[in-house]
């Protein structure tokens, strides 16, 4: 077990879905949207990080869930943005979506110490 699951981190396990609300959907071009996320939890809204390069698994309930790039700042972890483009049955249901709707969220993957340990994770050039 980690230190941060040891600490009671809700975040420390990348694998159990937690809730956010889409707070703001911005128009990127047809059938391409990005989705601002705030996690429903203050604890992991407070303790989730993720580093470039990372994604999540974002869950629908009820439909299914893809792995979406984060493509937010890893240097401002209270905003949370996927971009998005319609491409299947998921991502059309996703596109549906409106602010105040929730969404599951699964990651941040890769784990940063599996990927650092690789050398697959790049942070910064």
């Amino acid at each position: 077990m980690s230190s941060a699951a040891a600490a009671g981190n809700p975040w420390a396990n990348p694998y159990l879905i937690q809730s956010a609300t889409i707070v703001e959907k911005i128009r990127e071009a047809e059938d391409i949207d990005t989705y601002r996320l705030r996690f429903v939890d203050e604890q992991v809204r407070r303790s989730y990080r993720f580093a470039a390069g990372q994604f999540n698994m974002v869950y629908l309930f009820g439909v299914g869930e893809v792995a979406i790039s984060i493509v937010s700042d890893p240097d401002e972890p209270e905003s949370l943005d996927h971009t998005i483009r319609v491409v299947g049955r998921v991502t059309k249901a996703i596109a549906d979506l409106k602010p105040g709707d929730v969404l599951g969220i699964r990651g941040p993957f890769p784990e940063r110490s599996s990927a650092q340990a690789r050398g697959t994770l790049h942070e910064g050039f």
